[in-house]
């Protein structure tokens, strides 16, 4: 029974962790419309920035969990990631400001992404890699327990698609937003401590 529940806690944990991924996503996209427009270089930079925080996570977030095994780890780069979002709403007009007044268009549209989006998304891409590897605790599972915990991912991710774009972004400020996402990836961290028994 304990065992089940701890795989239903990491599935949880893998499902919110990527609806909030492309939650994020796409509304960093209102973010930076003011400033930079919604052109197809934003929407690179924003993509780009995005899989490029989620592989240095993902690797970073494996080879820590190879040698470190807690799930205080784990809540720890999701309270982090949590930390962050809160942020974002609070530095945008700045960061944006300032990038988009002294750096070339396309420059300013990959910098503004790094700033705001990278250190988020390199977290959250490590909280499913280390998730994965506190539950493939034997070698004969760990393909069937990565496949499972990266379905779990892909659906909330295509939830977080639906959810922002059809309902989140038409009716509430970008703030707001971030704000749910913050306390979602809170509740992560919280979860996080639960994938677990032992630490």
């Amino acid at each position: 029974m304990l065992q089940g529940m701890r795989n239903q806690i990491a599935a949880l944990v893998v499902f919110i962790n990527g609806f909030v991924v492309m939650g994020v996503e796409l509304t960093a996209s209102r973010v930076v419309a003011p400033y930079l427009g919604t052109t197809t270089v934003v929407w690179s930079s924003l993509i780009g920035v995005i899989l490029a925080g989620l592989g240095v996570g993902y690797y970073v977030g494996g080879l820590v969990a190879d040698r470190v095994r807690r799930k205080k780890i784990l809540a720890l780069a999701a309270g982090g990631a949590s930390a962050y979002l809160l942020l974002i709403p609070r530095a945008k007009d700045s960061v944006l400001g300032l990038l988009s007044a002294h750096l070339p268009y396309g420059a300013g549209a990959i910098g503004a992404s790094m700033v705001l989006l990278f250190v988020p998304a390199t977290l959250m891409g490590a909280v499913t890699t280390y998730t994965i590897r506190l539950r493939a605790e034997k070698v004969e599972t760990t393909g069937s327990v990565h496949g499972r915990l990266y379905g779990i991912s892909t659906l909330g991710s295509l939830l977080g698609v639906a959810v922002t774009s059809f309902y989140l972004v038409p009716v509430y400020t970008t703030g707001t937003i971030f704000i749910l996402f913050a306390v979602l990836m809170g509740l992560v961290a919280l979860l996080a401590l639960g994938v677990r028994a032992t630490d």
